[in-house]
């Protein structure tokens, strides 16, 4: 599980038992939100821009830019080869095969 605020950073928690598992720092500034990747092992989180980041090494992967305004909800398909998001903007993006720029080598 993970969580994010005002602050930037985003930090891991391992369930059942809320222990702390560790963070990752943003880019600053307020986090609006994140979503997992099927697989778990590569997450996106937002602000006005769209990073993705692989969760093991918590490595920043990508960033996705386009919006104009704070993304405010995002999703993977099911089997992780897009991401949509939607803004504060008023626009909606379906960005293809992010699973494809978060690939490992």
């Amino acid at each position: 599980m993970a969580s994010a605020g005002e602050d930037g950073a985003v930090r891991f928690w391992q369930v059942p038992t809320g222990k702390a598992m560790g963070a990752l720092e943003g880019d600053g500034g307020r986090v609006t939100g994140l979503a997992f990747a099927p697989d778990r092992e590569n997450l996106a989180t937002s602000a006005a821009d769209v990073s993705l980041w692989d969760v093991a090494t918590r490595q920043k992967l990508a960033l996705l830019s386009g919006h104009t305004d704070a993304v405010a909800d995002m999703a993977f398909s099911q089997d992780g080869r897009m991401l949509a998001t939607g803004a504060s903007d008023r626009t909606a993006r379906l960005w293809t095969s992010p699973a494809a720029v978060c690939a490992r080598s």
